[in-house]
């Protein structure tokens, strides 16, 4: 595979252009994989289509059965690849997830054609769930969530400051070109060379093709991750909740838990002995 063959590929007959207005969700493989983990608990509840996929030589293949099941009776035996899409009609909503690395130096390319699609298909805005390294936050904050974004839109401006009356680990947001975070005292630019490169250049990338671009991050150390994914996916779907019409349903119903696949209880083992902290 060439990367000139780079691109989606849908499974249902869906072509091009048929996303005008759209919003493409996307995880960054960062610090603790929390974007992605975000990203499987919204599909795991919400129980989306899936779409297509996307063939490309920056990204390393797999193949692995239904990871999305939350129970081993309910695994259906699909097949599931790399970079797979999933799409929620109502909410006019196309998410990404992407379950392997990137080969060595595919970041840059990865993320060029993936908004490059995103532009040719018609999509106004791509969010992105991602992570940065909890101790670049040395300013004596205790804000665990922020935000970075490029050519926004008034309203979401609007919804991000909203956001932070409901959160109040969640700083205020800030353009990628602003030359610190609040309460930060670290560019945004620096938070994301640590631990999140993709992340900066999808918005870069998203910038250049004028494309309204918000990341959402994590700060936190390596390690059980889980329920950092938890409380990132909560904030996800709250800001696709608020960013969408009034009256359409919410992606995850309010008050819903989140579904954690049935994988994700292998993935870290079990807990250390509680003991060794008394």
């Amino acid at each position: 595979t060439t990367e000139k063959m780079a691109g989606f590929f849908p499974i249902d007959g869906q072509s091009l252009g048929e996303y005008k207005g759209w919003t493409l969700v996307m995880p960054a493989v960062s610090v603790g994989n929390v974007g992605q983990i975000a990203v499987d608990l919204v599909l795991a509840t919400a129980k989306l289509p899936k779409i297509g996929f996307w063939l490309s030589p920056s990204v390393i293949p797999v193949v692995c059965n239904d990871p999305l099941a939350t129970k081993t009776k309910k695994v259906k035996g699909s097949i599931s690849l790399a970079v797979e899409f999933f799409r929620c009609v109502d909410r006019k909503l196309v998410i990404m997830q992407r379950r392997s690395p990137l080969t060595r130096g595919g970041d840059k390319r990865f993320s060029k054609n993936i908004t490059a699609w995103a532009e040719k298909s018609g999509f106004s805005s791509i969010i992105v769930a991602s992570s940065s390294q909890a101790y670049l936050n040395d300013q004596g904050s205790q804000n665990k969530f922020w935000c970075t974004y490029t050519n926004p839109s008034p309203k979401t401006v609007a919804v991000i400051k909203n956001l932070k009356l409901l959160y109040k680990s969640l700083s205020p947001a800030r353009t990628l070109d602003a030359k610190s975070i609040p309460d930060s005292g670290v560019s945004a630019v620096e938070l994301l060379r640590n631990g999140s490169e993709l992340t900066r250049a999808l918005l870069e990338n998203a910038k250049e093709a004028k494309i309204e671009a918000l990341a959402v991050l994590a700060q936190v150390t390596e390690g059980d991750n889980l329920v950092d994914g938890q409380e990132l996916a909560l904030l996800l779907s709250n800001l696709l909740k608020a960013l969408g019409e009034k009256g359409v349903k919410a992606v995850i119903g309010v008050g819903k838990k989140f579904k954690i696949p049935f994988a994700y209880e292998h993935v870290y083992g079990p807990p250390p002995d509680r003991q060794i902290y008394t």
